[in-house]
């Protein structure tokens, strides 16, 4: 019995001596960021908007991380593919209320071992908020393979997207594209980033286009359930009894 009780107590002191084990240590992000995918075979913004998913959304930067090393590379994307990362609340598509009214830098001409490493520094400059003064100007990125051309011969793309344009604030255009084109790694390019406004892109002159389209189709449709009261000046009067 003796023995019994000592080997009992020896049970005892070493469950106390364990300690719990530590939750991970994680770093929140100062707001959520979703991933976005998309893929359209004919291109256009019509297919490209219709087949938009919502991936995930990533809160820490512990889930990027885990998240990266799960997604297939950007040289690894099909044509007309696109990867995005957008802040929680705001759709990668240039008429959404948020994005409407900015542009987007575009990043091009790089050789191809380079696309990932400049799409991953894209996202960390977003999700990092890294722009102190602009952070809330920025609103995403997108790593795009399109068919290539003169000027981007394999097609291959990073843009990241704020909230003002040039006509609104040039001086803010001019500095954040600086600061950015410094973080992803090409600062020592003698030009400027490319900045495309939104309100040139060919997905918002398509909404533009069809909500003009629209609007006489929806009145003619409210004028047909609602037809104008007859006018009563024009009736034939009662005849007299």
């Amino acid at each position: 019995m003796a023995a019994a009780a000592v080997v009992e107590k020896k049970e005892e002191a070493a469950v106390k001596d364990v300690v719990a084990p530590e939750k991970p240590i994680t770093h929140p992000l100062f707001t959520p960021w979703v991933l976005w995918w998309d893929c359209s075979s004919a291109g256009s913004s019509d297919n490209w908007e219709r087949n938009l998913k919502q991936l995930t959304v990533i809160y820490t930067v512990e889930e990027w991380w885990c998240l990266y090393n799960q997604l297939p590379k950007t040289n690894d994307l099909p044509l007309n593919g696109n990867l995005s990362i957008f802040r929680k609340g705001v759709r990668p598509v240039p008429h959404d209320p948020i994005n409407k009214e900015g542009g987007e830098y575009q990043v091009k001409k790089f050789e191809d071992s380079q696309f990932d490493n400049i799409w991953v520094r894209s996202v960390l400059f977003c999700i990092g908020e890294f722009s102190q003064k602009d952070n809330k100007l920025v609103v995403g990125t997108v790593a795009s393979v399109k068919r290539g051309t003169n000027l981007n011969p394999n097609g291959k793309t990073v843009t990241m997207w704020i909230t003002i344009s040039e006509k609104k604030d040039i001086a803010v255009v001019k500095r954040l594209g600086k600061f950015y084109k410094e973080q992803i790694g090409l600062g020592e390019r003698s030009t400027r980033l490319p900045f495309k406004p939104h309100d040139k892109s060919e997905a918002v002159d398509k909404k533009k286009t069809d909500d003009s389209a629209s609007a006489p189709a929806a009145a003619a449709a409210a004028d047909a359930a609602n037809p104008p009261a007859a006018d009563a000046e024009s009736q034939p009067a009662d005849p007299k009894p």
